[in-house]
């Protein structure tokens, strides 16, 4: 096997852990065990320079989301705040994160 292919294999690799950290947060959330989601999510963001946009968009409303649910608004907003700031336009025009934002007051 030649360099190129062995760094193709460790991309891959790499992006199908994350794909299961992303899929194994959102399933915590989705079951209430939003303490273990927040792990994740964490785990996730701790790769932010290596998310798309749209995937840190979205790990970062997730994680916001799961921290409203949890009674941490704080903590919540600065999820939600940094999110908008990175200007990702949903395909569909709907904006979420301004939906989560008035949701807690903000």
């Amino acid at each position: 096997m030649d360099k190129k292919d062995n760094s193709v294999q460790t991309a891959q690799a790499y992006q199908q852990m994350m794909i299961k950290l992303m899929n194994t947060a959102e399933q915590m959330y989705d079951e209430g065990q939003f303490k273990q989601a927040i792990q994740y999510y964490d785990q996730v963001l701790t790769q932010r320079d290596n998310l798309s946009k749209a995937d840190l968009t979205y790990m970062l409303y997730m994680r916001g989301s799961t921290q409203k649910e949890l009674g941490n608004l704080e903590q919540a907003r600065q999820d939600f705040l940094e999110a908008q700031r990175l200007g990702f336009e949903h395909p569909l025009g709907v904006d979420l994160i301004a939906e989560a934002l008035a949701s807690i007051g903000i």
